[in-house]
């Protein structure tokens, strides 16, 4: 939080994409539709937390990128780096939406 704001990365920059499409523009298909799942049966409370697990599956790269970085890595990287190692960020992703059940 405190590295997005001496950035000037107001959270609508990434998060507004996200919500408005519920990740299809940033993650693979199949996990997509895992979330689209997720969020018919258990609510809009997933959408944040599958928010934060990207944030937090990103935090080593994202603390080091100003602002046209991060925007790259969102726009780009990210989905690149889901697509090349999707069943991990499956079980990522999996682990962090059962944690309420």
């Amino acid at each position: 939080y405190v590295h997005f704001q001496s950035q000037a990365i107001h959270t609508n920059l990434y998060a507004s994409s996200w919500f408005l499409t519920l990740f299809t523009t940033s993650l693979p298909l199949n996990i997509s539709c895992r979330i689209m799942d997720c969020f018919l049966s258990e609510g809009i409370e997933i959408i944040f937390r599958i928010a934060l697990t990207l944030l937090t599956i990103g935090k080593h790269e994202l603390l080091l990128l100003d602002m046209e970085g991060v925007i790259k890595y969102f726009q780009s990287e990210m989905p690149k780096k889901f697509e090349a190692d999707q069943d991990a960020v499956s079980v990522w992703l999996s682990d962090k939406i059962n944690q309420k059940r």
